[in-house]
């Protein structure tokens, strides 16, 4: 693994554990298209920490947003498993 995957799985992680329930919801909402599902300050939030970005048409996340569902995904499925 690059040093810099590494620092992006590190701040991800950071990312991960400073959201709530709630706003987890609402990033993989995003995810699915489902935007509407997020209150406007939980987008500008996600915007601001890099999550989310406007491709032109609609709400998208970015790789960091992607990386944070994965993260998610994973520590769900460890805590689960």
């Amino acid at each position: 693994m690059s040093a810099e995957t590494s620092d992006a799985r590190t701040r991800c992680a950071k990312i991960l554990f400073g959201l709530t329930t709630l706003e987890r919801f609402a990033l993989k909402a995003v995810s699915n298209a489902e935007p509407t599902a997020a209150r406007f300050p939980l987008l500008a939030k996600f915007e601001a920490l890099g999550l989310v970005e406007h491709d032109g048409e609609r709400i998208v996340l970015t790789d960091d947003g992607l990386l944070v569902l994965r993260l998610d995904e994973y520590a769900t499925a460890a805590r689960t498993g």
